[in-house]
């Protein structure tokens, strides 16, 4: 693992991010605002497990947005960082989704698993992957 592809929740600073252009219409960022780092990890102590989570499966009836509805609940409840969403993805994400998901990582490597500007868990998909196909 490289460090400087992770945020970095050592230390006690704000969780604001520069905001991109294209995504900030859609996903706007989310500001922690400059929470102490012990009441971070206090807070960050009740996450709820892994198991309690909604899951996306990527079947019909899809229910993605309810699915990206609690995780941005849990995301803004918890203090959440990019990085400790992106490493339960595998755990969230079931059948055809993970599949997807997993075809996503190993043909791109974690480039496409980088958080892309915004505290939210959006992953950046590269523009050559045909996503319709899955949609």
């Amino acid at each position: 693992l490289n460090p400087r592809d992770h945020q970095d929740i050592t230390s006690p600073k704000p969780a604001s991010n520069t905001p991109n252009e294209n995504s900030q219409e859609e996903f706007p960022y989310i500001d922690h605002g400059a929470v102490d780092f012990g009441m971070r990890k206090e807070v960050w102590k009740g996450i709820p497990t892994n198991g309690d989570w909604e899951k996306f499966s990527g079947e019909l009836p899809y229910n993605h947005e309810l699915w990206i509805k609690n995780t941005d609940i849990l995301v803004r409840d918890y203090l959440m960082l990019d990085n400790m969403i992106i490493s339960r993805l595998t755990i969230l994400l079931t059948d055809t989704a993970r599949n997807w998901y997993l075809g996503i990582r190993d043909q791109y490597g974690n480039k496409s698993c980088q958080p892309q500007s915004t505290c939210h868990s959006t992953l950046h998909v590269p523009s050559t992957c045909n996503c319709s196909h899955y949609i």
